[in-house]
């Protein structure tokens, strides 16, 4: 029976998919499986992609965002040629990688971090998968067993993240489109903006469906080309708008471009973006850190996972996904969009209460541990490969 994985490492922006390779790889030998890594990164990793498929052992290939699903051997898939799943994590939303995703690759599994982009897969870009839906998850147990109470760290509120004025990005579509389509764009961004969250595809439908417009599919995938720039611009609109908010706590920001909007930071402290082990750190040393999901209307961002494993309070928007996993007050604490006053007060009454932090960090770790480690994303894989190769059998 094959019991190896290959899993590709490449490029990622601070280090975070490599450190994702990592983590899923040692889930994979916890369950008894063995591994092995082929870092793209390497000037010799075409000699490390012969070695790993030599010995014919391989159950199937574990790639982040799809990375080398163009490899081909006589014209062929390099998976079709050996007769094994590719299965693509995708970390982005799929309007990123629409090419990788497209690939020709008969055995290919993808799996999604929101429950929306199996959507965008399934209605936009009308591609015939397997699909699941597969969140991140928290960093490994070994990494979490140094963590400290809350009246023993030093940073109040920690945040993650890179911004690009929202003003700016408005201008590109002013300027790049303009017409119809930039008041079009507007009103899409304004409707997504009233909701505490919503998918891409479920307003794009609403508002076809609400002026009475039913667009052929041409048109719809034309439009949805647009897509990456309201992603952006929502995704730094939200950033812009609960940092802003938040100016009078001891609010720490690691992410470049913040240091041009923040003019008068008061209590905000602002530093250059740094690589993932460097926040894992940071996220031990912070009572409080904060998440604002940016295209996850049904999924997670990991840094919810790992940061209750690093022992702090997650702070999150809502969204239907941590909703039915977590329960505010007790193991996270939810704003709401429309009652950030509410959010301020319930940070300021938590930050003097370090009892009511450890009972919080506390409980959130533990159903981190029970379900949400890469050990848990493994055995989801497992499983997906396993299914889709007994399908094949009752051909």
């Amino acid at each position: 029976m094959k019991r190896s994985i290959v899993l590709f490492k490449g490029q990622s922006r601070y280090d975070v998919l490599r450190y994702f390779v990592d983590y899923l790889s040692e889930g994979f030998v916890e369950l008894g499986y063995e591994t092995k890594i082929v870092d793209f990164l390497q000037d010799d990793f075409s000699n490390d992609l012969v070695k790993v498929f030599e010995n014919n052992d391989v159950l199937s290939v574990v790639s982040f965002n799809a990375i080398g699903c163009d490899l081909r051997i006589d014209q062929k898939s390099l998976y079709d040629y050996l007769n094994i799943p590719f299965v693509a994590f995708m970390v982005d939303h799929p309007m990123y990688h629409i090419s990788r995703l497209n690939s020709n690759i008969s055995k290919m599994i993808i799996t999604c971090v929101d429950k929306s982009h199996i959507d965008y897969i399934q209605g936009i870009m009308n591609l015939d998968k397997t699909l699941a839906f597969i969140p991140h998850a928290g960093i490994p147990k070994r990494l979490s067993l140094d963590t400290k109470p809350a009246e023993d760290r030093s940073i109040d509120i920690l945040f993650c993240g890179s911004f690009e004025n929202p003003n700016e990005i408005r201008r590109k579509w002013k300027e790049g489109v303009g017409g119809w389509l930039s008041e079009f764009i507007d009103y899409f961004v304004e409707y997504i903006l009233q909701f505490e969250y919503i998918s891409y595809t479920e307003a794009f439908f609403d508002i076809l469906k609400n002026n009475d417009i039913f667009l052929n599919k041409d048109n719809i995938n034309k439009l949805f080309s647009l897509l990456p720039l309201i992603d952006k611009f929502i995704r730094a609109y939200r950033r812009a708008g609960i940092i802003d908010e938040l100016a009078d706590f001891n609010l720490h920001i690691y992410g470049n471009g913040w240091s041009d909007f923040i003019k008068n930071p008061l209590h905000l402290k602002v530093y250059d973006s740094v690589d993932y082990n460097r926040v894992i750190e940071l996220m031990k040393d912070s009572k409080i850190v904060l998440n604002i999901n940016p295209f996850f209307p049904y999924g997670s961002h990991e840094r919810v996972f790992s940061a209750m494993q690093c022992g702090a309070v997650v702070a999150s928007d809502k969204n239907g996904y941590l909703l039915r996993e977590f329960k505010d007050k007790e193991n996270i604490i939810f704003y709401e969009w429309s009652n950030i006053d509410n959010f301020k007060s319930v940070l300021s009454n938590l930050l003097l209460n370090t009892d009511k932090l450890n009972l919080i960090a506390t409980s959130g770790k533990k159903i981190v541990e029970e379900k949400h480690l890469w050990v848990n994303r493994a055995q989801k894989i497992l499983d997906l490969i396993y299914l889709t190769t007994v399908t094949k059998l009752l051909n």
